[in-house]
């Protein structure tokens, strides 16, 4: 039977719209969004490019290689090493000041001796969606649902094939 009582780790930025998933026995924390004014002040949300890494048997986080621009309401998702990001926009302050991302990315979590980690473009997806899950699903990546760039609800969903580097639509 798993521990039910709560244990405090150490902590980092204070983050919402972030996208979390493990890689083996660490966790992967990516992007987000921070409120950066003060309290009575209006809002300025500011969405992050910040990728790190927690080992739960050191307890540290490292920092990984940051995404090639912010981005909050998002998803990831884990197939062996590499680790892909999907959907999601980039918050600049004001309530209109956003900008849908129409890019997916990919890094190797485990690059061969001499590499470095790197986050790498892959097929654009047939979509622009935030607050969907993304969730791997045998060797294929899911896009499941989310808010549409119309403002609308989704309930479509999108298979990437890292195989061949494309997305289909499905059911």
């Amino acid at each position: 039977q798993p521990n039910a009582n709560w244990q405090k780790r150490p902590g980092g930025d204070r983050l919402q719209g972030l996208a979390m998933d493990n890689w083996g026995k660490k966790i992967l924390l990516i992007g987000g969004f921070a409120a950066m004014n003060e309290a009575g002040e209006s809002h300025d949300l500011q969405s992050q490019s910040k990728a790190r890494l927690f080992d739960p048997q050191t307890q540290r986080w490292s920092d990984l290689p940051s995404l090639p621009q912010p981005r909050s309401s998002f998803d990831i998702a884990v197939i062996e090493d590499s680790v892909y990001v999907v959907g999601g926009w980039q918050l600049a302050g004001t309530s209109d000041g956003h900008q849908w991302h129409e890019t997916a990315y990919v890094m190797n979590l485990n690059p061969a001796d001499g590499e470095e980690m790197q986050w790498q473009e892959v097929a654009r997806p047939p979509f622009q969606r935030r607050a969907l899950s993304v969730a791997a699903v045998a060797d294929h990546i899911v896009a499941i649902g989310g808010m549409e760039s119309t403002g609308q609800p989704t309930t479509n969903v999108a298979l990437y094939d890292p195989q061949s580097n494309s997305w289909t639509e499905a059911p």
